[in-house]
């Protein structure tokens, strides 16, 4: 065997090793993201919705209120659900109706029965 077969032979070796020590990593890698999705059951927590609708972007991870956001504590002695989810839909539309002025952006990424979970939460754990 001459030294030019010796390396073709060498290089297919670290070829074909790295091949399958990618195939390994991209098995694992895949594993690992599976592992950290939110299980069906549990999507709809109202602590995902939180973090789904970004309430806890301005109104903090307690709910208690930042510099940009009041707290939402307490919230069931001003609203009720119906009110509520209308709201968190269109919070602009209240600012027509009277002297209210919110800068909240409306949530427009829930669905239906999310915005149920989400308001209930609200208004009964809050």
């Amino acid at each position: 065997m001459t030294n030019a077969q010796k390396w073709i032979i060498a290089v297919l070796f670290v070829f074909i090793l790295l091949l399958v020590l990618s195939e390994i990593t991209q098995k694992q890698s895949a594993e690992k993201e599976t592992d950290l999705a939110i299980p069906q059951n549990q999507k709809n927590t109202p602590i995902n919705l939180l973090e789904k609708a970004n309430c806890f972007n301005c109104h903090g991870k307690t709910l208690s209120g930042t510099k940009i956001a009041p707290s939402i504590k307490g919230i069931n002695t001003k609203w009720n659900k119906s009110e509520l989810i209308n709201y968190l839909k269109n919070p602009k539309k209240l600012e027509r109706n009277s002297e209210y002025k919110s800068k909240m952006p409306a949530v427009t990424n829930l669905s239906e029965d999310e915005f149920e979970i989400l308001t209930e939460y609200l208004l009964n754990n809050n």
